[in-house]
């Protein structure tokens, strides 16, 4: 069951017949000190609560151990080992026995070890390899976008996790890499193996869905990105990309409203939210609205400014667009219209591929090279 709380931490409720584990929800996403639990952190009603967990997101059982593992889903990242019976809980990652180990035979593309200071962590994945010895996959946020992979060894008196090494997210999207299409192979293979460990895990799903965006692929994207909100209907990410899905597909309004939902989930979104949010506007035609949200991003690049110019074009206000270009050219010389910014968008429709593209040309940025 999921119980309410006016509380700055969240808790694990325990049912005191059994080991049935359960999230009592809250609003902040920022750690506490752990000394300091919440004033209401008592049992009640037949339930008994472990408090001083940061957003443990997901919660999975630990084989036949009797034990669970809940992730940290906020900065810095966290992984909790939690005895039901004993009504305890241990902290695994930022523990004396947390190691770095990079296999760099297996994960030679990984570029090292967690930022421990500039992580989150969720959609927790478990396969026993042996009796109480388990790889554990997580996704992370943060300094970088990836699957990370641990080793947890349950075998000896105190658990032991060590990092074993990564697999990015952004490698092939981004083109951080010598070939693109090998790279391609690689992590169609491993999302494919990653479905065949766990058909129910949402951010595998997600992650097609956003794979196959990038293909323009719209409806095997549809597929996945349903499956994944069907799984986790409240996962920021999950919700804000539906909200992406909905722009490409030519319906702004709806993803106008998915990139508020995903906001509202979490206040303390990433900034790139905001720029799902200005592209939903900018093709709905909503431009002043849509500068609004985007000029949010504290650090913006050159695709945001890119966004603000074609905005400011369709706004009338040209000394605004040239502004925007004249800093693009600055910090990226040759920028242009074909090259840099067409491949990026995956409209369905042709007519908001050819509206994107003529604002940008009345912006005053070139079409080529």
């Amino acid at each position: 069951m999921i119980k309410l709380r006016r509380s700055a931490l969240i808790a694990i409720v325990l049912f005191n017949g059994g080991v049935t584990p359960a999230l009592v929800a809250q609003n902040a996403n920022v750690a506490q000190p752990a000394a300091r639990a919440p004033p209401g952190c008592r049992d009640e009603q037949g339930l008994t609560y472990l408090c001083d967990l940061v957003v443990p997101e997901d919660i999975v059982t630990v084989g036949s151990t009797g034990l669970l593992l809940a992730s940290g889903h906020r900065a810095p990242g966290h992984l909790y080992l939690i005895d039901p019976k004993a009504r305890t809980q241990s902290e695994l990652i930022h523990a004396p026995t947390f190691s770095m180990q990079h296999d760099k035979r297996a994960y030679p593309e990984c570029p090292g070890p967690l930022d421990l200071q500039a992580f989150d962590t969720h959609g927790l994945s478990l396969a026993e390899t042996s009796p109480r010895h388990f790889s554990l996959y997580t996704t992370s946020h943060g300094a970088r976008e990836a699957i990370e992979i641990y080793d947890l060894d349950l075998r000896g008196a105190t658990p032991a996790l060590a990092w074993k090494g990564c697999v990015l997210g952004q490698t092939w999207v981004y083109g951080w890499c010598d070939d693109r299409e090998a790279t391609q192979q690689q992590v169609a293979a491993e999302l494919q193996t990653a479905l065949a460990l766990d058909d129910n895990d949402c951010d595998v799903h997600r992650i097609l869905a956003a794979i196959n965006v990038i293909q323009d692929k719209h409806d095997q994207a549809v597929y996945h990105q349903r499956r994944a909100l069907s799984l986790n209907p409240n996962d920021d990410l999950i919700v804000v990309q539906n909200g992406e899905i909905a722009t490409w597909l030519g319906q702004p309004e709806d993803g106008i409203d998915c990139i508020r939902k995903a906001m509202r989930l979490n206040p303390y979104h990433p900034a790139r939210f905001w720029n799902h949010l200005g592209r939903a506007l900018f093709v709905a035609r909503r431009y002043a609205e849509a500068v609004e949200a985007v000029q949010r991003i504290a650090a913006p690049d050159h695709f945001h400014l890119a966004l603000l110019a074609a905005c400011f074009a369709q706004m009338g206000d040209a000394a605004a667009a040239d502004a925007q270009v004249r800093e693009i050219q600055r910090r990226k010389p040759g920028f242009n219209i074909e090259h840099d910014v067409l491949p990026t968008l995956h409209y369905k429709r042709e007519s908001d591929l050819a509206h994107h593209r003529e604002s940008l040309l009345k912006a005053g940025l070139p079409a080529s090279a």
